[in-house]
């Protein structure tokens, strides 16, 4: 079993959260964990900039084969 950065990374600001700790003292606990998150948060903004640009992708081939079937009847 491996452990990856983004645990260590965790551990560590729960370790100086939890201790009081420097500026980690301060921080929102969002914030600590998000080392936990930020991968998946990520890839989920990859995917969804994937999608969009396959919609605006077949949204734009639609209009392309659609405006080349009118110039055809011309």
């Amino acid at each position: 079993m491996q452990i990856g950065l983004g645990t260590i990374v965790f551990a560590i600001f729960l370790f100086l959260k939890l201790a009081g700790i420097g500026a980690v003292a301060t921080w929102s606990w969002l914030w600590v964990t998000s080392p936990l998150w930020i991968g998946l948060a990520l890839f989920g903004g990859m995917i969804l900039i994937g999608l969009v640009l396959a919609a605006v992708g077949a949204t734009a081939g639609g209009v392309y084969a659609a405006t080349r079937r009118t110039n055809r009847r011309r």
